[in-house]
């Protein structure tokens, strides 16, 4: 399930890209599930949880602005024909 709404999420944003798009987005997902726990694990263990969650909705913050609408097309460019 996670795949397929990757998939349709990654050619949507990216639709000059799709395959490149997709790769993309399982590594970075796939990334996010290894190293994410374990850094919130360290963190709930030194500050305690509820810094460590505070600093997860921060990080979503963060992305949040970080994702420009200039950076997101929603239809793809028109190939020209050569």
């Amino acid at each position: 399930m996670v795949s397929a709404v990757l998939s349709l999420w990654s050619e949507r944003l990216f639709p000059d890209l799709p395959a490149l798009s997709f790769t993309v987005a399982l590594l970075l997902t796939g990334a996010g599930n290894i190293v994410g726990p374990a850094v919130a694990g360290a963190a709930s263990s030194s500050f305690g949880p509820a810094p460590m969650l505070l600093g997860t909705a921060a990080l979503a913050l963060a992305t949040s602005f970080v994702m420009k609408s200039g950076i997101i097309r929603e239809k793809a460019t028109p190939a020209v024909a050569g």
